[in-house]
């Protein structure tokens, strides 16, 4: 795993390449089980390597497995996730259809108006 890192502080991409299959299921799993959501899980998965990919002339060699800075990037990007869609909640689209009452869609509503204008005329 030694000579990866030292590969991958050179910028050889096949050397990062070779990780990505490997580790991928791991960070997938962990990232899942955090998030819960098979498309998010996915797309955070694919930017934890894209992000250590550009970011890998930081990494320091500091007695932890490289696969440990991996975590860390991995964590950081979940905890985004969270914060961010704690930010915008989201709303489903039967609960939206619910909030509406027939009547109060903004095509009958603009019919309604533009008949009442035609009425307003004729009696006017």
């Amino acid at each position: 795993m030694r000579w990866r890192c030292l590969c991958l502080r050179r910028g050889d991409r096949q050397a990062f390449g070779s990780l990505y299959e490997p580790l991928r299921k791991p960070y997938y799993s962990y990232i899942f089980y955090r998030t819960g959501n098979q498309h998010d899980a996915e797309d955070l998965t694919a930017r934890v390597f894209y992000r250590a990919m550009h970011h890998i002339y930081n990494y320091q060699q500091r007695g932890l497995p490289f696969s440990a800075w991996l975590y860390r990037i991995a964590h950081n990007l979940v905890a985004n996730w969270h914060r961010d869609n704690s930010r915008r909640p989201e709303v489903s689209l039967d609960e939206c259809l619910w909030l509406h009452q027939p009547g109060e869609h903004p095509e009958g509503m603009l019919l309604q108006t533009e008949e009442n204008e035609r009425l307003m005329k004729v009696f006017t």
